[in-house]
């Protein structure tokens, strides 16, 4: 049957189911739009709380199991209130704890001949910044070398510098 045999009427009819079947459609396909927005506002909540609580920098403390369902499980705005009333850390007039440092294996001067600013040489070093750093191998006990670091103040520039060693780490006392 082709559109020449059709009479008027029957492509009237024709025409007004196809116009129910779209209104019908566009319905269907608002609706699902509504649940897919409403999806991905709850993938991007989760997201959110997985970011929290799932990184590399969390410890395993703070973590939470999927499962975690106790009444007693707090809501993530009052994460970083205690139920127990203290604060975290030592209390207040508690002594410090320090670790005693060890006496040096080996000592070694670092020195610098110019600035590094201006490439003007040093006459001598105003003072010295000594650093301990500790490798600590398996299982001997741990080589202590103390790095006497020169510092300089430039006379052309101004500039301070500390000499730098290539085994004395820029921060912390620990080798590598």
């Amino acid at each position: 049957m082709n559109g020449d045999d059709l009479t008027k009427e029957e492509l009237l009819s024709r025409f007004l189911q196809l116009e129910q079947r779209v209104e019908e459609l566009e319905q269907d396909n608002a609706q699902l739009r509504e649940k897919l927005q409403e999806k991905d506002e709850r993938i991007e909540e989760l997201e959110t709380r997985l970011r929290k609580y799932e990184n590399p920098h969390t410890p395993p403390s703070r973590r939470r199991s999927g499962t975690d369902g106790s009444p007693t499980s707090q809501d993530d705005e009052d994460d970083d209130v205690r139920t127990d009333g203290g604060t975290p850390g030592r209390k207040d007039g508690h002594d410090p704890e320090w670790r005693s440092t060890a006496d040096p294996d080996e000592e070694i001067e670092v020195t610098c001949d110019c600035c590094p600013e201006c490439g003007d040489r040093f006459d001598e070093s105003v003072g010295v910044s000594p650093r301990l750093v500790e490798e600590i191998p398996d299982p001997q006990p741990p080589e202590i070398t103390r790095y006497n670091r020169h510092y300089y103040q430039c006379d052309s520039c101004g500039t301070e510098t500390v000499a730098a060693h290539p085994d004395c780490p820029d921060e912390g006392q620990f080798g590598v």
